[in-house]
């Protein structure tokens, strides 16, 4: 599949006219997205210095995918009459458009664009609230309509879920592997052992939560405890105002998309176990046969993490740890406690104001 990326956010591209005409685009966002794909290995640095690669378990590079990318400016006028002075008049032929945080005026132009170089949908990923109305999205959808286009308008990013009649954009997240978050759990005595990612939101984030969910115990505060801390601190750079359309904030409803996945996997697990039971056979071993039926046999990849959860749970010794190493990772999982800042009043940032 062939990728091109149009986003904003270039300072180097300055406007004449005064601060007061022109709009602020940023790109981070955008560069988060691009960077998971090419695996890029300044990503994820929420382990810091005893990071063991987690990421490298999982066949992240698409990099050769990546056919063109389009860089606007990041101060734009408030009205484009002209969007041939910003868009080039042909994009590299390619399968799938990524259109993020993008002037609308702009915006409006890209599905003939698209349509001409062959692509077959058009992603339009929110991860702010300002940048795109719901009257030019509708304009947007109508226009790939006519031109036989797929298009797709996720807000929150993470919330992308192709429906039945989107062929093309489900090709793109099945071999991106990038949508509404979905993960896979092995627990036992009510420890998890190991998780993993079948699906991830498109900025990567799903990869550093399910990481850091192995070694944990499995109770009703789950959610709260661990996944709004790893899932805040990675960090998500969803907007924090309040979205006219989703009555919360982007960056909330991508932490409730979180909170869905996992308790999606405990009871998929515990489907798993009592399905076992009922057939006489040993509910640990028979999800992990599942497993391995679903993923093959992967190489086990490091978690000294979860080994010094699991040796305060008494369940791993300390001896077969390095004890400088579990002063370093205890430092580290209290860094992430405190690496983020949001609103108190939220309840999905309740675990990580409380710190």
């Amino acid at each position: 599949m062939r990728l091109f990326f149009v986003f904003s956010g270039d300072e180097s591209q300055e406007s004449d006219l005064p601060p007061a005409f022109l709009k602020s685009f940023d790109d981070a966002f955008a560069q988060r997205v691009i960077m998971h794909l090419t695996n890029d290995a300044n990503l994820c640095t929420g382990c810091a210095s005893f990071c063991e690669h987690c990421r490298d378990q999982y066949p992240i590079q698409f990099a050769e995918d990546i056919v063109g990318l389009v860089q606007l400016p990041a101060r734009l006028p408030m009205y484009i009459d002209e969007p041939a002075d910003y868009l080039p008049e042909e994009l590299e032929p390619h399968d799938v458009t990524v259109a993020i945080n993008v002037h609308e005026d702009l915006l409006l132009s890209l599905p003939a664009l698209a349509k001409r170089a062959g692509s077959g949908a058009l992603i339009v990923p929110q991860d702010g609230t300002g940048w795109l109305s719901a009257g030019v999205r509708r304009q947007v959808q109508r226009t790939c309509e006519e031109l036989g286009l797929e298009s797709a308008f996720p807000k929150p990013a993470c919330s992308l879920d192709a429906r039945p009649d989107q062929v093309r954009v489900r090709e793109f997240q099945d071999r991106y592997r990038i949508g509404k978050p979905k993960i896979v759990i092995q627990s036992r005595d009510g420890v998890i052992r190991e998780a993993r990612v079948v699906q991830s939101a498109p900025c990567g984030n799903t990869y550093y939560v399910a990481y850091n969910l192995a070694g944990q115990e499995i109770g009703p505060d789950l959610n709260e405890r661990v996944v709004a801390k790893y899932w805040h601190s990675f960090p998500c750079v969803g907007s924090m105002l309040t979205d006219p359309e989703l009555g919360d904030s982007i960056l909330h409803k991508g932490g409730f998309l979180h909170y869905q996945a996992v308790d999606e996997a405990l009871k998929e697990e515990a489907d798993l176990k009592e399905e076992a039971r009922v057939r006489g056979e040993d509910p640990e071993q028979y999800v992990l046969m599942r497993r391995l039926a679903q993923f093959g046999e992967q190489k086990a990849v490091p978690n000294r993490l979860a080994e010094v959860r699991m040796m305060e749970l008494g369940l791993v010794s300390d001896a077969l740890l390095e004890p400088e190493r579990i002063g370093d990772i205890a430092a580290a999982d209290t860094a992430a406690d405190t690496a983020a800042t949001c609103d108190e009043d939220v309840p999905v940032c309740s675990a990580v104001a409380a710190g």
